[in-house]
């Protein structure tokens, strides 16, 4: 079994290995947004990211046996655009 630290590191890896880029923080509008995410990963339409996207996320990782929570994907979304974007981010993913 895996404690909440080693799901929420692996879903920081899901973020910055298959996702990367396509989740950003669009600076002019101080949001984290989402572009170009295959269908094959799930629903992530282009755009704002909502709790939707986080939802798909998670259920994303559940496919991968990496069960961790919706809040805790929130936060790993929020920490992969401080590692990409250093620190741009002031807003918050829902």
């Amino acid at each position: 079994m895996s404690t909440a630290a080693q799901r929420y590191a692996a879903t920081l890896q899901i973020l910055a290995d298959v996702f990367g880029d396509c989740i950003r923080f669009d600076e002019t509008r101080q949001r984290i947004v989402c572009a170009s995410i295959p269908r094959s990963l799930g629903h992530f339409p282009d755009g704002d990211w909502t709790s939707t996207h986080t939802t798909e996320l998670v259920i994303y990782c559940e496919g991968r046996k990496i069960y961790v929570s919706h809040h805790a994907a929130a936060r790993a979304v929020k920490e992969h655009i401080r590692r990409r974007f250093q620190g741009k981010v002031s807003g918050q993913a829902k």
